[in-house]
């Protein structure tokens, strides 16, 4: 599930640095993430992954384990939404700008 949600996020990584997506300081935020490969954003998976664990995103209605490999039950929409939620909650107090 972890390598799911990595996979999930790393096809988000262009769409969050892109201001006509998202807002502009939470564009500017997740570019502090750096690339794909940059332990930032390593860290930024983890946050994912955490928050998605938190809210209860890894369980089905039947308690089975969601894996997150099939996407069409909207698993990269919640992806997305953890992503956004941490940007704008704890990564754009540190933009600053010129």
């Amino acid at each position: 599930m972890v390598r799911h949600v990595g996979y999930i996020l790393n096809d988000c990584h262009t769409s969050l640095n892109n201001v006509n997506i998202i807002d502009k300081e939470a564009a500017a935020a997740a570019k502090t993430l750096g690339s794909k490969t940059s332990l930032k954003w390593q860290f930024f998976t983890i946050q994912v992954i955490e928050h998605l664990h938190m809210k209860g995103a890894f369980y089905n209605e039947d308690g089975t384990i969601d894996t997150f490999e099939d996407t069409a039950g909207g698993n990269d929409e919640r992806v997305w939404a953890a992503a956004l939620t941490i940007i704008e909650t704890e990564h754009s107090l540190t933009v600053t700008y010129p």
